[in-house]
């Protein structure tokens, strides 16, 4: 999309599986941090509700957003959280 200016804005949405205590989501909160820094639209979507890094990427600026993938789906682990992802998606944004 366009800023008030003019200038071509490129969002990215990042995918994880949890907020939770982990690698991936140390190096995700700094590829997050870095990419905003650089000027892009940048949002952090989760499974998963949830978890001690939602609040650090909020704090650090970045949108975030659970998609509520229930345990009865493997944790959103399995097969049948991703075919049911579009709904959670769906769901997410339709707040």
């Amino acid at each position: 999309y366009l800023d008030r200016e003019g200038k071509a804005i490129i969002k990215i949405l990042y995918l994880i599986t949890s907020f939770d205590y982990g690698g991936a989501q140390k190096n995700l909160l700094e590829l997050a941090r870095r990419s905003s820094e650089n000027g892009f639209d940048v949002a952090a979507a989760a499974l998963k509700t949830g978890g001690v890094y939602e609040e650090k990427f909020k704090s650090a600026g970045i949108k975030t957003i659970t998609l509520g993938v229930p345990s009865s789906c493997g944790n959103g682990y399995g097969f049948a959280g991703i075919l049911l992802m579009p709904f959670y998606y769906i769901r997410a944004f339709a707040r």
